[in-house]
């Protein structure tokens, strides 16, 4: 073999390793730039969630902030504001729709506009709605004592003392016995079942001669427990277990 020819292999062979580099180079390259495209895509992907979760949110306080004016004054509830509210809360849960805390909150509003409403059927209908709304809370938090709470309030307005009322009862008291939700609605409520259902009552009246009692004692049922006594006209009741128990009585009831 001559050296030309030698010297020509050599070169060949040094060609093809150095294409041969250039492409390993180059798909390495091409990985790279792949993985790092999919470690964008999945950032961005990853990132347009917490940003929805923050919109649904900010919705949320926006009818928030209605519920809390109209439980604080009630007076102050419109037609305008019940649409405002409800705005929001829809808003809240298309952008974020397995949030049980925004179910809730549109169904305390449509109860607050079913409240507001003259025409009977309508006001069914307004109610109905918002127990569903409430049940499909319970699918992704079934333990939330003021979701039971609230479902026995709707049952109570609807004036459907059935099952389904004592079951929402029984699961309010489960859940919630520190709950000062649970406690309001019990008591008021259960201070108001006997001109209603007698024997219901009679069937309550331990469950709720205890949440009368702890709501009595707790900051944040206090007011509206005393309330539903005054309002229910049931202070000598109310005042009998209060000496039952030896607890104190507050002087707005006048034991």
């Amino acid at each position: 073999m001559t050296s030309n020819s030698i010297k020509s292999n050599s070169i060949s062979t040094s060609s093809r390793r150095k294409n041969s580099k250039s492409k390993g180079l180059n798909s390495k390259g091409r990985k790279n730039k792949l993985l790092l495209l999919g470690g964008f895509v999945g950032a961005c992907l990853l990132s347009v969630q917490p940003i929805s979760m923050m919109l649904a949110n900010l919705q949320y306080y926006g009818a928030k902030n209605y519920l809390d004016e109209w439980q604080i004054s009630p007076s102050l509830v419109d037609k305008s504001q019940i649409a405002n509210a409800e705005q929001y809360a829809v808003r809240a849960i298309d952008l974020h729709p397995s949030f049980a805390l925004y179910t809730d909150s549109l169904s305390a509003v449509l109860q607050w506009k079913a409240l507001d409403e003259e025409d009977s059927l309508t006001k069914m209908e307004l109610l109905n709605e918002a127990e569903e709304l409430n049940l499909t809370s319970l699918q992704h938090r079934p333990s939330w004592p003021a979701t039971w709470a609230n479902l026995v309030y709707i049952k109570w307005l609807k004036n459907e003392l059935d099952d389904s009322f004592q079951n929402y009862l029984s699961k309010a008291s489960f859940f919630g016995p520190n709950s000062p939700e649970v406690h309001s609605v019990i008591a008021t409520i259960g201070l108001s079942l006997p001109e209603r259902n007698v024997r219901l009552f009679l069937v309550n009246k331990e469950l709720v001669k205890k949440h009368m009692l702890l709501g009595l004692e707790h900051p944040k049922a206090k007011k509206a427990v005393i309330d539903g006594v005054l309002n229910a006209n049931k202070q000598t009741l109310v005042c009998s277990w209060l000496k039952e128990e030896s607890t104190p009585s507050p002087r707005k009831l006048k034991c």
